[in-house]
Protein backbone atom coordinates (compact mmCIF):
# COMPACT_ATOMS: atom_id res chain seq x y z
CA UNK A 1 0.00 0.00 0.00
CA UNK A 2 2.80 2.50 1.23
CA UNK A 3 5.06 1.53 -2.03
CA UNK A 4 1.71 1.93 -4.14
CA UNK A 5 0.83 5.48 -3.08
CA UNK A 6 4.37 6.91 -3.21
CA UNK A 7 4.07 5.99 -6.89
CA UNK A 8 0.81 7.19 -7.50
CA UNK A 9 1.94 10.28 -6.48
CA UNK A 10 5.07 10.51 -8.20
CA UNK A 11 3.43 9.54 -11.33
CA UNK A 12 1.06 13.27 -10.97
CA UNK A 13 4.06 15.07 -10.47
CA UNK A 14 5.48 13.73 -13.78
CA UNK A 15 1.77 14.24 -15.22
CA UNK A 16 1.14 17.86 -14.12
CA UNK A 17 5.02 18.65 -15.61
CA UNK A 18 5.99 19.76 -12.05
CA UNK A 19 8.97 17.16 -12.57
CA UNK A 20 10.89 16.28 -15.61
CA UNK A 21 10.12 13.00 -17.13
CA UNK A 22 13.60 11.00 -17.75
CA UNK A 23 14.82 10.40 -21.08
CA UNK A 24 14.90 6.48 -21.48
CA UNK A 25 17.58 5.90 -24.09
CA UNK A 26 16.97 1.69 -24.13
CA UNK A 27 14.05 3.17 -26.60
CA UNK A 28 16.37 4.43 -28.96
CA UNK A 29 19.16 2.04 -28.78
CA UNK A 30 17.67 -0.75 -31.19
CA UNK A 31 17.56 2.19 -33.73
CA UNK A 32 21.09 2.87 -33.36
CA UNK A 33 21.85 -0.50 -33.94
CA UNK A 34 19.61 -1.16 -37.13
CA UNK A 35 21.38 2.71 -38.59
CA UNK A 36 24.94 0.74 -38.03
CA UNK A 37 23.46 -2.44 -40.18
CA UNK A 38 22.32 -0.48 -43.14
CA UNK A 39 26.09 0.84 -43.16
CA UNK A 40 27.03 -2.59 -43.68
CA UNK A 41 27.87 -3.86 -47.15
CA UNK A 42 27.11 -7.03 -48.09
CA UNK A 43 26.30 -10.00 -45.67
CA UNK A 44 26.01 -8.21 -41.97
CA UNK A 45 27.68 -10.52 -39.52
CA UNK A 46 26.03 -9.61 -36.02
CA UNK A 47 26.60 -10.24 -32.07
CA UNK A 48 24.35 -9.47 -29.52
CA UNK A 49 26.08 -9.84 -25.79
CA UNK A 50 24.03 -10.29 -23.16
CA UNK A 51 20.60 -10.76 -24.88
CA UNK A 52 20.21 -14.51 -23.42
CA UNK A 53 16.42 -15.37 -25.06
CA UNK A 54 15.49 -11.70 -25.54
CA UNK A 55 17.20 -10.22 -28.85
CA UNK A 56 16.57 -7.04 -29.60
CA UNK A 57 16.52 -7.46 -33.36
CA UNK A 58 13.56 -9.05 -34.40
CA UNK A 59 11.55 -8.80 -37.70
CA UNK A 60 12.20 -6.46 -40.27
CA UNK A 61 15.47 -5.59 -38.16
CA UNK A 62 17.09 -9.11 -37.94
CA UNK A 63 20.53 -8.89 -39.88
CA UNK A 64 21.58 -11.67 -42.01
CA UNK A 65 24.04 -13.39 -39.78
CA UNK A 66 22.52 -13.38 -36.10
CA UNK A 67 24.31 -14.83 -33.38
CA UNK A 68 24.10 -14.53 -29.56
CA UNK A 69 26.28 -14.50 -26.67
CA UNK A 70 25.44 -14.84 -22.94
CA UNK A 71 26.73 -16.83 -19.83
CA UNK A 72 22.74 -18.25 -19.14
CA UNK A 73 22.41 -21.51 -21.19
CA UNK A 74 18.93 -20.24 -22.51
CA UNK A 75 20.80 -18.43 -24.87
CA UNK A 76 21.22 -21.31 -27.00
CA UNK A 77 17.95 -22.41 -27.42
CA UNK A 78 16.57 -19.01 -28.61
CA UNK A 79 15.40 -19.80 -32.20
CA UNK A 80 15.96 -15.94 -33.15
CA UNK A 81 20.05 -16.60 -33.02
CA UNK A 82 21.67 -18.41 -36.04
CA UNK A 83 24.24 -19.95 -33.66
CA UNK A 84 25.10 -19.16 -29.87
CA UNK A 85 27.98 -19.01 -27.54
CA UNK A 86 27.45 -19.94 -24.14
CA UNK A 87 30.40 -18.09 -22.66
CA UNK A 88 31.94 -14.68 -20.76
CA UNK A 89 32.46 -12.10 -23.08
CA UNK A 90 35.58 -11.88 -21.46
CA UNK A 91 36.58 -14.62 -23.18
CA UNK A 92 38.00 -14.95 -26.25
CA UNK A 93 35.27 -15.11 -28.40
CA UNK A 94 35.27 -17.25 -31.93
CA UNK A 95 34.45 -15.71 -35.63
CA UNK A 96 34.10 -12.15 -37.20
CA UNK A 97 31.07 -9.91 -36.87
CA UNK A 98 30.48 -6.63 -38.38
CA UNK A 99 28.52 -5.19 -35.80
CA UNK A 100 28.75 -6.21 -31.96
CA UNK A 101 26.23 -5.03 -29.70
CA UNK A 102 24.86 -5.22 -26.00
CA UNK A 103 22.37 -3.34 -23.74
CA UNK A 104 22.67 -3.21 -19.97
CA UNK A 105 24.83 -6.07 -20.58
CA UNK A 106 28.83 -4.61 -19.11
CA UNK A 107 27.64 -3.17 -15.61
CA UNK A 108 27.03 -7.46 -14.75
CA UNK A 109 31.28 -7.85 -15.59
CA UNK A 110 33.52 -7.33 -13.00
CA UNK A 111 36.49 -6.82 -16.34
CA UNK A 112 35.34 -4.31 -18.65
CA UNK A 113 38.48 -3.26 -20.47
CA UNK A 114 38.97 -6.83 -20.90
CA UNK A 115 35.66 -7.60 -22.65
CA UNK A 116 36.39 -4.87 -24.50
CA UNK A 117 39.72 -6.45 -25.62
CA UNK A 118 37.71 -9.94 -26.22
CA UNK A 119 35.22 -7.77 -28.48
CA UNK A 120 37.54 -5.51 -30.47
CA UNK A 121 39.29 -8.93 -31.09
CA UNK A 122 36.05 -10.63 -33.08
CA UNK A 123 35.42 -7.43 -34.91
CA UNK A 124 35.80 -7.87 -38.71
CA UNK A 125 38.09 -4.60 -40.29
CA UNK A 126 35.86 -1.68 -40.03
CA UNK A 127 33.79 -3.34 -37.57
CA UNK A 128 31.39 -1.26 -35.19
CA UNK A 129 30.87 -2.28 -31.55
CA UNK A 130 27.96 -0.23 -29.89
CA UNK A 131 26.76 -0.87 -25.97
CA UNK A 132 24.33 0.85 -23.67
CA UNK A 133 25.68 1.03 -20.47
CA UNK A 134 24.15 2.44 -17.14
CA UNK A 135 26.76 5.01 -15.43
CA UNK A 136 28.07 3.55 -12.32
CA UNK A 137 28.75 6.93 -10.32
CA UNK A 138 24.35 7.93 -10.55
CA UNK A 139 22.78 7.37 -7.27
CA UNK A 140 20.72 4.66 -8.66
CA UNK A 141 24.23 2.38 -9.55
CA UNK A 142 25.78 3.15 -6.19
CA UNK A 143 22.63 2.01 -3.75
CA UNK A 144 23.04 -0.96 -6.47
CA UNK A 145 26.04 -2.07 -5.55
CA UNK A 146 25.75 -0.39 -1.55
CA UNK A 147 22.95 -3.09 -0.70
CA UNK A 148 24.34 -5.78 -2.24
CA UNK A 149 22.67 -8.65 -4.76
CA UNK A 150 20.47 -10.18 -2.39
CA UNK A 151 18.75 -7.27 -0.84
CA UNK A 152 18.65 -5.97 -4.31
CA UNK A 153 16.98 -9.02 -5.55
CA UNK A 154 14.28 -8.65 -2.41
CA UNK A 155 13.53 -5.29 -2.88
CA UNK A 156 13.03 -5.37 -6.94
CA UNK A 157 10.30 -8.00 -6.04
CA UNK A 158 8.95 -5.41 -3.79
CA UNK A 159 9.23 -2.30 -5.48
CA UNK A 160 9.43 -3.86 -9.52
CA UNK A 161 7.71 -7.11 -9.48
CA UNK A 162 7.43 -6.74 -13.13
CA UNK A 163 11.15 -6.99 -13.64
CA UNK A 164 12.34 -9.55 -11.24
CA UNK A 165 12.50 -12.48 -14.06
CA UNK A 166 14.73 -9.87 -16.36
CA UNK A 167 16.50 -7.84 -13.51
CA UNK A 168 18.31 -8.40 -10.51
CA UNK A 169 21.79 -9.82 -11.90
CA UNK A 170 25.65 -8.83 -9.86
CA UNK A 171 26.34 -5.56 -10.62
CA UNK A 172 29.80 -4.56 -10.84
CA UNK A 173 29.92 -1.27 -12.44
CA UNK A 174 33.09 -1.75 -13.74
CA UNK A 175 34.37 1.30 -15.90
CA UNK A 176 31.10 2.00 -16.22
CA UNK A 177 31.95 5.90 -16.70
CA UNK A 178 32.03 8.47 -19.57
CA UNK A 179 35.61 8.58 -19.49
CA UNK A 180 36.15 5.04 -18.04
CA UNK A 181 34.45 3.65 -20.94
CA UNK A 182 36.09 5.97 -23.63
CA UNK A 183 39.61 4.95 -22.40
CA UNK A 184 38.85 0.78 -22.13
CA UNK A 185 37.64 0.99 -25.88
CA UNK A 186 40.38 3.10 -26.73
CA UNK A 187 42.95 0.68 -25.03
CA UNK A 188 41.57 -2.30 -27.29
CA UNK A 189 42.42 -0.75 -29.99
CA UNK A 190 39.33 0.80 -31.36
CA UNK A 191 38.19 4.71 -31.91
CA UNK A 192 35.75 5.58 -29.53
CA UNK A 193 32.82 8.14 -28.73
CA UNK A 194 29.80 8.54 -26.61
CA UNK A 195 26.98 9.15 -28.85
CA UNK A 196 24.39 9.57 -26.15
CA UNK A 197 24.60 10.42 -22.83
CA UNK A 198 21.12 10.57 -19.77
CA UNK A 199 19.98 11.51 -16.80
CA UNK A 200 17.47 9.80 -15.52
CA UNK A 201 16.49 6.12 -13.65
CA UNK A 202 14.51 8.34 -11.24
CA UNK A 203 11.70 5.45 -11.41
CA UNK A 204 14.04 3.11 -9.10
CA UNK A 205 12.90 5.69 -6.65
CA UNK A 206 9.88 6.28 -7.05
CA UNK A 207 8.45 3.54 -4.20
CA UNK A 208 9.54 6.94 -1.12
CA UNK A 209 8.18 10.56 -3.12
CA UNK A 210 11.09 12.32 -1.47
CA UNK A 211 14.13 10.19 -2.51
CA UNK A 212 12.28 10.62 -6.06
CA UNK A 213 12.20 14.17 -5.91
CA UNK A 214 16.01 14.16 -4.55
CA UNK A 215 16.98 12.37 -7.59
CA UNK A 216 15.17 14.28 -9.94
CA UNK A 217 17.41 17.42 -8.83
CA UNK A 218 20.40 15.88 -8.72
CA UNK A 219 19.08 14.71 -12.70
CA UNK A 220 18.54 18.48 -13.56
CA UNK A 221 21.81 20.12 -11.72
CA UNK A 222 24.10 17.50 -13.93
CA UNK A 223 22.01 17.60 -16.98
CA UNK A 224 22.35 21.27 -17.02
CA UNK A 225 26.01 21.38 -16.36
CA UNK A 226 26.97 18.26 -18.13
CA UNK A 227 28.27 16.55 -15.58
CA UNK A 228 28.78 13.09 -17.53
CA UNK A 229 30.64 11.56 -14.58
CA UNK A 230 27.52 10.82 -12.71
CA UNK A 231 25.11 10.39 -16.26
CA UNK A 232 22.91 7.35 -15.48
CA UNK A 233 23.21 6.18 -18.37
CA UNK A 234 25.86 6.00 -21.67
CA UNK A 235 25.71 4.71 -25.71
CA UNK A 236 29.64 4.16 -26.12
CA UNK A 237 30.81 3.00 -29.82
CA UNK A 238 33.67 1.23 -30.86
CA UNK A 239 35.08 1.48 -34.91
CA UNK A 240 37.56 -0.66 -35.93
CA UNK A 241 39.94 0.53 -38.81
CA UNK A 242 39.82 -1.18 -42.01
CA UNK A 243 43.39 -1.27 -42.13
CA UNK A 244 43.52 -3.46 -38.82
CA UNK A 245 43.57 -7.46 -39.42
Amino acid sequence: MFIRFNKKICQWLESRGWVPIDPYVGIKFPDQVASQLLAVKGICRVLECGGVDRPILTGQGRPAIYDGLDVDERVLTCPVYDSAHCQSVVDKIEGKYDVIFSKYLLEHVDDVPGAFKSMAGSLAPGGVMLHLVPGGMHPYSIVTRLIGNRLQRLLIRLIRPNRAATTGYPVFFDKCTYGGLLNSVRKAGLDAEVTYVAYGASKYFDFFVPAFIMVKCFNSIARLTSFRLVASGLVIVGRKSCDLE
